[in-house]
């Protein structure tokens, strides 16, 4: 059973959400993709992580430090149909997400982090799944404008993530990867197995298990394209949460960046962490975020 205080809390933190779903249906019409560069699929790529918000208590710091970190742009703008402000992120001419203004509420609690969306076949039917394996819903399925339906949920061990059924399409797989654009997602979990089972029953994903240095991962995948990755916490203290792989050329030298940014490198790039390749930090207002070298 979900502890009220706990679950309040999510509720508090994700209702900033709903801002970005409000904007996802005034950024995702044709001209804007189109006119940036940005393509879409003829039907939403169900299984695959399409939009992502950092929900922050620092919007300026954290833009000093994206800019920093991987060269990114902002656009401020306003949402449709509601007051506060929502600030654009877009790497090179592709748009990945947003900022949300978050304050949090004091000194001892911190909201700050990356929500991912998740692209599904149905929005209604998939939040009925999620309770029926012991999740909750945090925002119930809603129409999102013209865009489509979305809602917002917990799974059993507490990790958060939007639902999104698109009407227009979800950004394809044509565009290459480049440095600031997101490469992975991956969960970290209290239970690697047990996730690996709800997440398969919730968007229908292939598993493949396979071993690597520190531990097994399992591999989601959907129409044959690995969207995902669920591994055993390597940290006790971090609670478990979607964690969004951002690329960069090196992870050592984007590492050496980060703390004269305003962040934090909480796993470094080693021999021992993957050879190397991926670095766990966090930007100036807490939220956690991986680092990895790209291509592999």
């Amino acid at each position: 059973m979900n502890n009220p205080s706990i679950l309040n809390k999510q509720k508090l933190l994700i209702l900033a959400s709903a801002f970005a779903l409000s904007l996802i249906s005034a950024c995702s019409t044709v001209t804007a993709p189109i006119s940036s560069g940005i393509s879409l699929s003829e039907q939403p790529l169900t299984g695959k992580f399409v939009w992502h918000d950092l929900l922050t208590d620092n919007p300026e710091a954290v833009r000093k430090f994206y800019s920093t970190l991987f060269n990114w742009e902002f656009e401020d703008t306003t949402l449709p149909g509601r007051s506060g402000p929502y600030t654009l992120i877009k790497s090179g001419n592709q748009y990945l997400g947003g900022i949300v203004m978050l304050d949090d509420p004091d000194e001892n609690t911190n909201y700050s982090r990356w929500l991912s969306y998740l692209s599904v076949d149905d929005v209604d039917k998939t939040t009925a799944v999620v309770e029926n394996e012991g999740g909750t819903i945090l925002i119930p399925a809603q129409d999102i404008g013209n865009f489509g339906r979305a809602a917002v949920i917990q799974d059993p061990q507490a990790a958060v993530l939007g639902l999104v059924r698109s009407k227009v399409g979800d950004p394809d797989d044509s565009h290459l990867p480049e440095t600031g654009d997101i490469v992975w997602h991956e969960l970290v979990a209290a239970d690697d197995n047990a996730s690996s089972g709800f997440y398969q029953n919730l968007a229908g994903y292939k598993i493949k298990t396979i071993d690597r240095r520190g531990g097994q991962v399992h591999i989601l995948e959907a129409a044959g394209v690995k969207r995902a990755g669920i591994i055993q916490n390597p940290i006790p203290d971090l609670p478990p949460a979607w964690l969004v792989s951002f690329a960069v050329a090196d992870p050592l030298e984007a590492a050496s960046l980060v703390e004269s940014a305003g962040g934090k490198v909480l796993i470094a790039p080693s021999d021992e962490f993957r050879e190397s390749t991926v670095a766990l930090i966090s930007d100036p207002s807490g939220a956690l975020l991986l680092i990895q070298k790209w291509p592999l």
